[in-house]
């Protein structure tokens, strides 16, 4: 009876053995934490929240991006359309955020926005006194 507990418990242990080096081996590879160590770490706060860009950083901002577009829509090498669209994406970003920031109304689109729908964002902006 003795040496039935004895393995009883030996392979209770080695389960355990296992499932901490596994855990342990995802926590190392895969940055995914255990349970029970997200409940002993301290919570960290959450990330405060982002502040309004100045005005005229924006403005700054949106005149950097509209001639990296320009520059890349003049730039004939492989992949330009990839960097455009991605030019297009922040300056649409940056035209979404003024919005935000001047109280406009933002209604949630994927980036970049269709040629039409960035006309009318630069002329909301343009009208709420923004230049760039």
């Amino acid at each position: 009876m003795a040496s039935l507990v004895f393995y009883v418990s030996a392979i209770a242990l080695a389960c355990l053995v296992l499932r901490l080096a596994l855990d342990a081996a995802a926590w190392l590879y895969l940055g995914r934490v255990p349970v029970y160590v997200d409940r002993l770490l301290p919570r960290r706060p959450p990330p405060p929240a982002e502040e309004a860009l100045p005005t005229v950083l924006r403005e700054l901002e949106l005149t950097r991006l509209a001639a990296a577009v320009e520059r890349e829509r003049r730039v004939r090498q492989p992949g330009a359309y990839v960097r455009t669209q991605a030019c297009l994406a922040a300056y649409d970003a940056q035209l979404l955020a003024g919005s935000a920031d001047l109280g406009l109304p933002v209604p949630p689109e994927r980036l970049p926005l269709s040629a039409k729908r960035r006309l009318e964002v630069e002329a909301e902006l343009a009208s709420a006194g923004l230049q760039w």
